[in-house]
């Protein structure tokens, strides 16, 4: 395997950088850390504040809605969403290859397509 070769195939599409090597080689930027550390250290306000809210008959109902909502997403998490399928759709296992392929290709970029289908042609000598 040649180095050229290596380095093609190192950054494919879903490696986007060869092995061994960061995208973000500096780490985390320290500003969304600082950031991060002053939200949690006013986190006690800001649920006090969601309560009062949540609990005051003079806020309108969409506020103490949105209130006891955030309150019950960081209590219980988010509430997990199903997704609604028609009966006519088969599972992944259920479909043949050829099916499967068709939806791969429905779904790739086109660029990715275009590349995929020209014909190998070789440079001439003009």
């Amino acid at each position: 395997m040649t180095a050229e070769n290596s380095i093609a195939s190192a950054t494919s599409p879903g490696r986007p950088f060869p092995k061994g090597v960061s995208g973000n080689p500096g780490g985390r930027p320290k500003v969304i850390t600082e950031l991060r550390d002053l939200a949690r250290r006013h986190s006690h306000v800001a649920l006090e504040t969601l309560v009062s809210v949540c609990t005051d008959k003079k806020q309108s109902g969409a506020a103490r809605v949105a209130a006891a909502n955030a309150l019950l997403d960081r209590g219980y998490g988010k509430p997990t969403q199903l997704l609604e399928t028609s009966d006519h759709e088969k599972r992944a296992k259920e479909m043949t290859d050829a099916e499967l392929e068709d939806i791969i290709a429905a779904n790739r970029p086109r660029s990715l397509w275009r590349r995929e289908h020209q014909p190998n042609t070789l440079p001439t000598g003009s």
